[in-house]
């Protein structure tokens, strides 16, 4: 951890302690609205980042850096000298000594703790969702689909036969993410931009790739 002011802990002496478990929006939220109470506000989380929610999908499709989409939450408390920021793991939390356990740090006490530590990606039962779909969640989620669908589209540029493998006669990918927003609309409109990105993204590579595709 670096020496900034967001990096260190209050003093045990110090005011009311209130813990935030998670840089959500619900987090940051809560955190933000306490710059003039009389407490000591401390941050905890995974990442040294806050994720924009609604914009993962755009990092995933090549619209928008990383960078735009995390923002270095310690930067958000810049001008809230009452909290703290800290980048770890919770490891346990007892209620009864008012307690948070961490991975790599201490234990910490609290006076009042806000849980807002956000939700995991549910795939409802269906078999090999798990192993094989790509959730489209986090930060991280939306960096290893974009990293996955250039993977791939190197891959059948090197052997064209992957394209063909599986696939209907004369449909490109391109083709077949069109045919799938009819399949997604039902889970909101993001699925769709993903899809309509997608099938630009696969149709400029295509173009770029093999002239002979491109679109009249």
């Amino acid at each position: 951890m670096s020496n900034s002011k967001a990096d260190q802990s209050p003093k045990p002496e110090s005011r009311p302690r209130v813990i935030v478990l998670g840089e959500g929006f619900a987090g940051i939220g809560a955190a933000r609205k306490l710059p003039e109470a009389d407490v000591d506000v401390v941050v905890i989380d995974g990442h040294d980042y806050h994720t924009f929610q609604p914009l993962p999908y755009q990092v995933a499709t090549d619209l928008l850096p990383q960078g735009t989409v995390g923002h270095p939450l310690r930067d958000l408390f810049d001008d809230q000298p009452s909290a703290w920021v800290h980048t770890t793991e919770v490891t346990s939390v007892d209620l009864d000594k008012h307690e948070v356990g961490f991975a790599g740090m201490d234990p910490m006490g609290y006076d009042y703790l806000v849980l807002a530590l956000g939700a995991e990606v549910n795939f409802f039962g269906v078999k090999g969702a798990a192993e094989h779909a790509f959730p489209l969640y986090t930060l991280a989620d939306a960096v290893r689909l974009k990293e996955h669908i250039l993977e791939r589209w190197g891959a059948a540029d090197k052997d064209p036969a992957l394209i063909e493998d599986g696939a209907l006669p004369g449909r490109t990918w391109a083709d077949y993410l069109t045919l799938a927003v009819t399949e997604i609309r039902e889970y909101g409109s993001s699925s769709i931009q993903v899809t309509r990105r997608l099938r630009a993204i696969l149709e400029d590579l295509q173009e770029s790739v093999h002239p002979e595709h491109r679109r009249q």
